[in-house]
């Protein structure tokens, strides 16, 4: 990716010196980022339900911020139901109609139809939703006390939060750069909850929808040494912890199972 380094002050230039040089750690594997092929893309979604583990066979599913709808249609060869549901229709995969045993929709009412469903998967929604209580609460009518509902977060403090990575595979660059500076670079800022502590705020949201935690998993990455460096500490959001703030920043995302109460 290429930066015209004229449009940034002389301290900003060093950092995109350091950004583009080997130096700088990647955000995600490479051999990890999904193409746009619909291969990768099923691939993906078989990775995703793999690492779910769980049986979906004669059960009824709901991926609630579905994206394309791959996951749906993987879970659609055994499920009794499968709907995936989104605000915004995207992909190739046909919309509202029922096939090979699942449905995607952008339809709120017609997902409630096949309610209550025994799992709602919430995969990488959270974080960019403008009104994250309004989500679990849309979930909550969708479930009943049995329903198991499966989150993903993946918080403003993590490696690759705002998904840059398929543009410039680099960790952290939301923290360590202005949204103007990103601007600048050709990268646009997609909406991204911004918070600092990550359990916490996802322990909030979940309270405040009267929602258990019944099991959670933190999946960690190392927070390399590069990112102790004077000129790099001095762009973090410093004022917010007490210390170095590896802890938030090692947590890549955060996997919670929950009920509805």
């Amino acid at each position: 990716m290429q930066i015209d380094k004229s449009l940034f002050s002389p301290k900003t230039q060093f950092l995109i010196d350091l950004l583009q040089s080997k130096d700088w750690p990647l955000a995600a594997p490479n051999f990890l980022i999904c193409n746009d092929d619909e291969k990768d893309k099923t691939e993906r979604a078989e990775g995703i339900l793999n690492y779910i583990g769980e049986n979906f066979a004669n059960k009824k599913f709901c991926d609630f911020g579905c994206g394309e709808g791959h996951v749906a249609k993987e879970v659609g060869k055994t499920s009794l139901v499968s709907v995936g549901y989104d605000i915004v229709k995207e992909g190739v995969l046909p919309w509202e109609t029922t096939q090979e045993g699942y449905t995607l929709t952008n339809n709120l009412d017609k997902v409630k139809e096949n309610g209550p469903y025994d799992y709602i998967l919430l995969y990488d929604v959270l974080d960019h939703s403008k009104e994250p209580l309004e989500v679990l609460q849309q979930v909550k009518s969708l479930s009943n006390e049995n329903t198991k509902i499966i989150v993903r977060c993946h918080s403003w403090m993590s490696r690759h939060a705002t998904h840059f990575y398929r543009k410039i595979n680099k960790a952290w660059i939301h923290l360590i750069f202005t949204e103007e500076e990103l601007k600048l670079m050709g990268l646009e800022m997609p909406f991204t909850q911004k918070y600092f502590f990550p359990i916490g705020q996802h322990e909030s949201w979940f309270k405040a929808a009267n929602m258990t935690v019944v099991s959670s998993d933190i999946i960690k990455s190392e927070v390399e040494p590069f990112f102790r460096r004077p000129k790099i500490i001095s762009r973090l959001p410093m004022d917010k912890f007490k210390d170095f703030p590896e802890w938030q920043m090692s947590q890549s995302f955060n996997d919670y199972i929950l009920k509805s109460n």
